[in-house]
């Protein structure tokens, strides 16, 4: 541990070395949902299992009052030696900083991190979050960030009835959907359920499993639920979060699912993570939405705040009622080759910048 500037800054391989500073660290004023130490420990636990090298930053001020905490990954790519935030079952990835921070402290803060790993020639910081607890991030107005070309979008539902909800919705939406809705109802007996942790059975996850793999087979896209590294989290989520509970939304037909919807709750906020539906003469009815919907309704009822749609900028979520939130990245360059990569990314950026958002 060495002093650099006026932050005191010790790097740890083991996330249980930080349980303590990091539980009491992390509020949705400066984290994102994805930040809570339960779910991280078990990101890290399957980050190691494929041969990936954490190394957490913890940064103190002058009087030993906790400042930061940089979660983060060590790798080569590109010739270069990278320290990243970014894993990939992670939507939002960023360091967590305690509020009120100014401009030039956190860019102070990233100098001490970037000192203790004089092995590394960059830090990467991928899909930041515009605003914390309503709150702007430190790090989006900084000349080292630039804007994503996708976004977040969420539903606040904290004072919001559900008939104001449904009012950001437009007819047309509503209209169909309510129509389909009632043509599926008529035919089969259709049943909703949300159920959370170890409530959750083997036999409903394995449903979900396979429904996902189907219709993304019929995509032809890659489903993470299949990866050896990473598929095998959702289930221990599922098993042992705490202060993030994990739970699984079914749609069934006559007893069979024919859609799921699986997200986690940290606080009062609803993260939604891996959507499954029947494909083939089913999409007519449009299940997935009819699930989103309900579940909706079902988290409003229990007092939910903000049900977060993720990132993507799939069609649906804004045709829900989301807002959308803007997600930047972020480079910090340490050595010479790091800053010849650095001014290559800059002009990237200045491209990216003059493209169009992804639909």
């Amino acid at each position: 541990m060495r002093r650099s500037s006026d932050w005191v800054v010790d790097i740890t391989e083991a996330i249980e070395d930080v349980a303590e500073d990091w539980r009491s660290f992390v509020t949705s004023d400066n984290a994102t949902p994805f930040q809570h130490y339960e779910v991280m420990q078990i990101v890290f636990s399957r980050l190691i299992s494929g041969g990936g090298k954490p190394k957490i930053a913890r940064v103190r001020d002058a009087n030993g009052q906790l400042a930061a905490l940089f979660p983060m990954h060590i790798m080569r790519q590109h010739g270069l030696t990278w320290l990243r935030t970014d894993v990939r079952p992670l939507d939002y990835c960023a360091p967590i900083f305690a509020p009120g921070l100014t401009q030039s402290q956190t860019s102070d803060i990233i100098r001490a991190v970037l000192a203790q790993v004089p092995e590394a020639d960059l830090l990467y910081v991928n899909r930041i979050p515009e605003t914390f607890g309503g709150a702007p991030s430190p790090l989006v107005t900084m000349p080292n960030t630039a804007r994503l070309r996708l976004s977040s979008w969420n539903l606040t539902l904290k004072g919001q009835t559900l008939d104001d909800l449904g009012a950001r919705q437009s007819k047309q939406f509503k209209s169909q959907l309510r129509t389909r809705t009632k043509k599926f109802m008529a035919k089969h007996d259709r049943k909703i359920d949300v159920a959370f942790g170890r409530d959750v059975s083997v036999a409903d996850f394995q449903a979900f499993s396979d429904l996902r793999q189907s219709s993304f087979d019929v995509k032809e896209r890659s489903n993470i639920l299949s990866d050896p590294q990473w598929g095998p989290l959702y289930a221990t989520l599922l098993a042992e979060g705490i202060e993030c509970r994990a739970w699984l939304a079914t749609l069934r037909a006559d007893g069979e699912i024919l859609a799921a919807l699986y997200g986690f709750q940290t606080g009062q906020r609803v993260q939604i993570i891996l959507p499954a539906s029947k494909m083939g003469d089913w999409q007519y009815y449009r299940l997935g939405l009819q699930l989103f919907q309900e579940t909706i309704v079902y988290f409003h009822k229990q007092g939910a705040e903000i049900y977060d749609l993720s990132i993507g900028d799939s069609p649906y979520k804004k045709r829900i009622g989301g807002d959308e939130e803007g997600l930047y990245d972020a480079l910090f360059p340490r050595s010479l080759a790091g800053h010849v990569y650095y001014l290559l990314w800059r002009l990237k950026v200045k491209l990216r910048a003059r493209m169009r958002p992804i639909d």
